[in-house]
């Protein structure tokens, strides 16, 4: 039994560290550099009106967003729904990897839209330079 237990608290530690490496990255610019509020998944990212704006440790494949424009007069966008992760690139093998997702936002009076730019695997963080040591003669 103690060994079970064991077993069981190693396998939820070892799912939760994979869960916690795999956030994506949402990043939604303005097309024309109007400064908006965003909204993902009902939670405001910025408080300050921006022309860009990035958030880091979404969890979640899809997400939806809102963008309230700092004009009154562009038309907001209002729970849309957007791909982020392993759904978005289309294959099933990439499961463990963490995506950032790129979307522009274009502002007008009648309809706001928004258009996926790319979505792309984070990289890994690149191994420092070791340089090779002299060759002896």
């Amino acid at each position: 039994m103690k060994k079970f237990i064991l077993l069981f608290v190693l396998t939820v530690s070892a799912i939760s560290v994979m869960a916690q490496s795999m956030s994506h990255t949402i990043v939604v610019e303005s097309k024309n550099g109007e400064p908006f509020i965003l909204k993902v998944d009902g939670f405001v990212r910025n408080k300050k009106p921006a022309n860009r704006v990035s958030v880091d440790g979404v969890y979640a494949s899809q997400v939806t967003i809102s963008v309230v424009f700092a004009d009154t007069m562009l038309a907001p966008l209002k729970n849309v729904p957007i791909l982020v992760g392993r759904k978005a690139s289309g294959k099933e093998s990439d499961v463990l990897k963490s995506y950032t997702a790129r979307y522009q936002v274009c502002a007008s009076k009648k309809k706001s839209k928004i258009k996926k730019i790319s979505i792309t695997p984070k990289q890994s963080p690149a191994a420092p330079y070791t340089p090779k040591p002299p060759k002896k003669k």
